[in-house]
């Protein structure tokens, strides 16, 4: 499929000139990009964020447009819009047109992360800037005669509707597909399911609802998988039982095969083996330097296999509750801002009150729901910055 390439001036990039052309923007190596400490190449890795990948589209049919006429006005768009936005900022942008989706044409924008100057975009900084860019796009589509809406998806009543019912979410989940295994932890690991999976619950509901948990004696079990708990002093509220779960998910079916299941588990959901020590876990940094010990423990006992379904089934129904009251927390919080933003920018008045009543809405639904609890701070910007050098570091996940 032949597509033309363009620059932020809205000319064509000759297909042998595009190397050239990245060469000119710029772009850390990434070994001056990597964060101190850290040896592998994947985002989690890397300090500055270097580019942005924006993409925005329109469906021809519902716009009554033809895909050709669809497509000139939306190289129109996309040209004036990076002209105006990037290209007098000296900040290097190539973008194309993708036609893969018959009907659905769609402008894909790689844009620098920096300017001539070094300056950083910063647009994960906050979403303000982003629904600027998202707001400047459908204002051009109003020029062009394109019948662009720039919304949210808190800003549809019906999906609103079935977000208080907990029957949709705010936000989609996309499945991370990385290879054909089940991620199901009564399949994958029924050995830690069948010991663990209450107490799972168990810590969620502590932790949900903010309770400390004093550490309790030890005690082995019959069948007792042997691991240090020295490993997990400082991470855990009792280490040496969360030594054995640890364990214990190691130990899979049986076989003692997924060792990097259970590392995975550690560093991104600690929860799984255990209270914190203190009101929080560690930070990732330090998890990750114990998982490395982890990784060189070479033998773990076989156990015997086992299942517990009705575990599994509350299991789910607690994420779900849990995270039907997020939701319902962050359309209020999300709309209370575009009020504000509105209010300040001189919006029709009318229109800010029907924002603000739809806010009244959505807190009024939070106040009858027990898990509708606003999620916790976040680290500032500031703390984010390097004190010795520029600009824009990746935030923590």
């Amino acid at each position: 499929m032949h597509l033309d390439l363009y620059d932020e001036f809205g000319a064509i990039v000759p297909f042998g000139q595009r190397r050239a052309q990245l060469r000119n923007w710029h772009i850390l190596s990434d070994a001056d990009n990597r964060k101190p400490g850290r040896e592998g190449s994947s985002p989690d890795d890397m300090r500055r964020y270097q580019a942005h990948h924006l993409i925005w589209s329109i469906d021809a049919g519902q716009a009554g447009l033809s895909d050709e006429d669809a497509e000139a006005r939306m190289q129109a768009i996309t040209r004036e819009f990076i002209f105006q936005n990037f290209a007098m900022e000296g900040r290097p942008v190539l973008w194309t047109i993708h036609r893969d989706k018959p009907g659905r044409p769609h402008v894909h924008m790689v844009i620098s992360g920096f300017d001539e100057d070094g300056r950083a975009l910063a647009l994960d900084r906050s979403r303000r800037k982003l629904d600027d860019f998202c707001a400047d796009i459908a204002r051009l589509g109003r020029v062009y005669d394109v019948p662009l809406v720039f919304s949210r998806r808190e800003d549809r009543p019906g999906l609103r509707s079935r977000i208080y019912q907990g029957v949709d979410t705010l936000r989609s989940n996309r499945k991370r597909v990385s290879y054909e295994r089940s991620t199901d932890l009564r399949e994958r690991a029924p050995i830690w399911w069948r010991a663990h999976s209450q107490h799972l619950l168990e810590t969620l509901s502590d932790i949900e609802s903010g309770r400390e948990v004093k550490p309790r004696p030890y005690r082995r079990r019959g069948d007792s998988l042997d691991l240090p708990g020295e490993m997990f002093d400082g991470i855990y509220a009792d280490p040496r039982a969360a030594a054995e779960r640890f364990a214990r998910m190691v130990s899979g079916k049986g076989d003692g095969k997924e060792r990097a299941l259970a590392i995975w588990y550690f560093l991104h959901r600690p929860e799984y083996f255990g209270h914190p020590a203190s009101r929080k876990f560690p930070d990732f940094d330090l998890r990750r330097k114990i998982a490395e010990s982890l990784g060189r423990i070479t033998h773990f006992p076989r156990l015997a296999p086992a299942n517990n379904g009705d575990a599994w089934r509350d299991l789910l129904a607690f994420r779900r509750k849990r995270r039907q009251g997020r939701d319902i927390d962050g359309i209020r919080r999300s709309l209370e801002e575009l009020a504000t933003i509105a209010d300040d920018n001189g919006v029709n008045p009318l229109t800010v009150s029907s924002i603000r009543l739809v806010v009244r809405e959505a807190a009024e639904t939070a106040a009858t729901f027990d898990n509708a609890k606003p999620r916790g701070a976040r680290r500032t910007w500031p703390s984010l910055l390097s004190t010795n050098g520029l600009s824009l570091f990746k935030r923590d996940k």
